[in-house]
């Protein structure tokens, strides 16, 4: 990763002495007028957008110091991001009780970046850096007649600052990082890159579960990792290119754990968009997209004596080209159309090594009783297979009544592997007073079984099931939005109806059947004093399946801020309830925890500030739960980590 440093040295040697506000001021009354796009891909307001919907500014993001996706995820409301046992920068987002990230959509600048393998985000997204992000949506809901697939309980769209000029660096004991992002804006041309890059050597942990010898053992949790955005618009065509790698050793991997496994990944995302006005009321949109990513694991996966313990290496590409065709009408101020088509042809294929020729098993055959090869056995994990998928989605939205705004989606999904999917959205959005919002949505989603979860073979651990059918959702929600001057809340009643839920058993997936998930969200925004901000948030779930065991039925944040002429000082904590080790509660639970975490600012020049930040200030020692069958596995997090850092604007 020295790449790293030599980037960020590329970027410090272009450092000019521009004026820059750091330090300004968001009022609440502000912040509660920040446009959401996410949801409706049209700009709305928190009263106005028929979702449940929570925002994080660049501003917020950087007084409270989170630097990662899922940590922010941990201040909002139904929402609990946990490691997960998979890799040591792995965590599994849980969204309204459902523990799947492969349900909750993730969007860039409006642009899916799941992965058609997985499903979910994996190891590439699972540490999106939050540096250049100017906004964060996190909208709780189904979103599948606007999006598609996977966009079952949530949806959380980033939006990246194309504008801003920076060099960030902090350090802990263990752990170094920088990011830098230089743009240039002229008439018709404007370019911006940012680049990231993480050197951790991870932290101890002892007396953790060993998953192959039956006791316990200690292991690390080091990763390295670069993140490169770059971005060039002239006049009406734009384009982006994404760059990504990873680097795990040691920890869990894929729910192992021993002393030789590791995984690399590399992402690669290359998009070009054409955007035009066509006459003042009509924008239209085109996109073309190339992705390809590549992820190697190599690790122990069982002992035995004679002569070597059994290891694989896998070796998994995912290419897949998309086209993208986006529209909006606007009838006139009270009334517009949205819509559009969507094509992509997602191509993978992957092989897996063994040093015994274990295939085809032989039942009942002990390991040391297959052929043994030093230089490994070569196996298809999936022989390559690709899949057509096509998309067609409408929106309108229109005042029908006075103060009350409707929005009708569909859309329509083929896939050429499983079948097609039709997803209605119905929401009511009556303005009482002013300030006052009452919400009323029904919403139907699906998410359509992974690659991985389809054809995956030769796999000690995981094996497809060609006869999988997407999972579905439909979502009944009311919500209340009340906002003052200084101070605002929501309330939001759920129900979640689910069918056909993809499950792991044991060695393969299935579908496993209907269930319901019941509860409610809050949040508050203000300024109870001067220059003193407060977020909090709870949730409850009161009503889950037994499959839910891992989800918390409590959870709840607080954040709080405090400024003045000089210093800026972030408090922040929350607290998840304990979780079942098992459907049936045997085993006992895996205990509750609440972090507390703090950042402290000092402006040493205007464009320059110093920082001091800790992450779980005492120290907690607190363990989550594993995905997959692992009931009994407790995977251990991080104690106390302390950081310097500098934050220079220019």
């Amino acid at each position: 990763m020295k790449r790293v440093y030599l980037l960020s040295l590329l970027f410090i040697s272009v450092l000019n002495a521009n004026e820059l506000e750091t330090y300004f001021n968001m009022s609440i009354e502000e912040l509660l007028q920040v446009e959401v796009t996410g949801s409706t891909r049209t700009e709305q307001t928190q009263l106005d957008v028929p979702a449940s919907v929570t925002v994080f500014t660049e501003k917020e993001i950087s007084n409270l110091g989170v630097t990662r996706l899922t940590e922010l995820s941990n201040y909002v409301p139904g929402f609990q991001s946990r490691r997960n046992g998979d890799a040591s920068t792995n965590n599994s987002f849980t969204t309204r009780g459902h523990t799947s990230s492969r349900t909750i959509l993730i969007l860039l600048d409006g642009h899916r970046i799941n992965s058609e393998y997985l499903g979910g985000t994996n190891s590439f997204f699972s540490i999106i850096p939050l540096d250049n992000i100017k906004r964060v949506e996190f909208i709780r809901g189904a979103g599948s007649a606007i999006y598609g697939s996977n966009a079952v309980t949530g949806v959380i769209n980033l939006i990246s600052n194309k504008d801003k000029n920076f060099l960030s660096v902090r350090s802990s004991e263990d752990a170094h990082q920088a990011s830098a992002q230089l743009s240039l804006n002229e008439e018709d041309f404007s370019f911006c890159a940012f680049v990231k890059g993480v050197n951790d050597n991870g932290q101890k942990y002892t007396d953790v579960t060993d998953t192959l010898n039956n006791g316990k053992t200690e292991t690390s949790d080091p990763y390295e990792s670069i993140d490169i955005q770059i971005r060039a618009i002239y006049k009406e065509f734009s384009l982006t290119f994404l760059h990504h790698e990873r680097e795990l050793d040691d920890f869990y991997l894929v729910r192992g754990l021993s002393y030789d496994e590791g995984r690399e990944s590399e992402y690669n995302n290359l998009r070009l968009n054409y955007e035009s006005l066509v006459t003042q009321n009509y924008k239209t949109s085109f996109s073309i997209a190339y992705l390809e990513a590549e992820d190697k694991l190599y690790g122990e996966v069982s002992p035995i004596l004679v002569p070597d313990a059994l290891r694989a290496k896998v070796d998994i590409t995912e290419k897949t080209p998309g086209l993208e065709w986006f529209n909006k009408y606007t009838l006139n101020s009270k009334h517009n159309l949205v819509f559009g088509a969507e094509y992509r042809h997602p191509t993978v294929e992957g092989t897996i090594q063994y040093n015994y020729g274990i295939i085809p098993i032989v039942a009942g055959a002990p390991l040391s009783s297959y052929p043994y090869n030093p230089n490994y056995f070569t196996y298809p994990l999936i022989d390559e297979v690709s899949r057509d998928v096509y998309g067609l989605y409408g929106q309108y939205q229109g005042e029908i009544l006075k103060d009350t705004v409707l929005t009708l989606g569909l859309r329509y999904d083929e896939y050429s592997d499983f079948g097609s999917s039709v997803n209605p959205r119905l929401a009511l959005v009556y303005k009482v007073l002013e300030h006052t919002s009452f919400k009323f949505i029904y919403s139907e989603a699906y998410r359509a079984p992974s690659m991985n979860e389809l054809y995956s073979a030769n796999n000690t651990l995981v094996r497809g099931n060609s006869n999988l059918q997407a999972e579905t959702v439909k979502s009944y929600e009311a919500i209340i939005v009340q906002q003052y001057e200084n101070h605002a809340f929501n309330i939001s009643y759920y129900e979640n109806h689910m069918s056909d839920i993809i499950v792991f058993n044991n060695v393969t997936y299935a579908n496993s059947g209907s269930a319901v998930y019941k509860g409610v969200d809050f949040e508050y925004i203000g300024e109870p004093l001067d220059n003193l901000t407060l977020r909090a948030t709870y949730s409850y779930l009161f009503e889950k399946p037994d499959t839910a065991y891992k989800s918390s039925e409590h959870i709840s944040s607080t954040i709080l801020n405090y400024r003045c002429s000089q210093f800026n000082m972030s408090l922040s904590a929350y607290f998840h309830d304990r979780v079942q080790r098992s459907t049936t509660g045997e085993g006992g639970e895996i205990p509750s925890y609440f972090l507390v975490n703090t950042k402290i600012s000092y402006p040493v020049f205007k464009n320059t500030s110093l920082y001091f930040q800790m992450n779980n200030i005492f120290d907690k020692e607190y363990y989550t739960p594993a995905t997959g069958g692992l009931v009994s596995l407790e995977v251990p997090n991080r104690g106390r980590e302390s950081f310097i850092g500098l934050d220079l604007s220019f």
